[in-house]
Parts: C-alpha cells; structure tokens; sequence
C-alpha cells in the first residue's frame, strides 16, 4: 500500500470521475458561454455576437471572455481547486482577416 496526501493515483479512472462529479455545476457559473467537461479537462466555447461590426464583436467578446475567467477563479476559489494557467489555452478563428489583440488574464 502507499499514500496519497492529495490527488488520486496516475492513469486512474477514479480522477475524472470525481473531477465530473466535483464540478457537475460549472456550467451554471459560466454564462453566456458553452462548456464541456472531459475526463479533468474544461473546453469553453465563447461565441461573438452576429450582426455587428467586427471591431464591436472584438470588443464585446474581450468583455465577456474577462468576464467569463473572474467567474471561473471565483468557482475554483470555492471549491478549493486552482486553475492552471500553464495548461490554460485560447483560439481564436474568425473569416475576417488577422486577429484582434485581446487584453485577457488570469489572476487579475
């Protein structure tokens, strides 16, 4: 037998399973936004508003996607769990030509 402080052994089915189970109401704390969990992953899909010029849908996506991380650091200073940031990744795809520079950070 070993022990385990924290954390469940490597490769066991017994991590994503509570991950889920843990966090089965994230999806309540994140507006305005799609969210899947996955074995002990988080995917968040944030969609731009249609009809707009596409300098405001930069604009208000910038807004909500800020809006959207103080809502994930207040859920996982709730529970306890932090984000990590090194794993933490964002794409960004639209039809118009280059990419706007949004202004997003955890730990504000």
């Amino acid at each position: 037998w070993f022990n385990i402080d924290k954390g469940c052994p490597q490769s066991s089915v017994l991590s994503p399973t509570l991950f889920i189970i843990y966090n089965c109401d994230l999806g309540s704390y994140l507006a305005n936004c799609t969210s899947h969990l996955f074995a002990d992953d988080l995917a968040v899909i944030v969609a731009g508003q249609l009809g707009i010029k596409y300098s405001y849908q930069c604009l208000d996506l910038e807004k909500r996607i800020k809006l959207l991380i103080d809502h994930l650091e207040y859920y996982s200073y709730l529970i306890d769990q932090p984000i990590n940031t090194n794993k933490t990744q964002a794409l960004f795809t639209a039809r118009a030509i280059g990419h706007p520079k949004f202004d997003i950070h955890f730990n504000s």
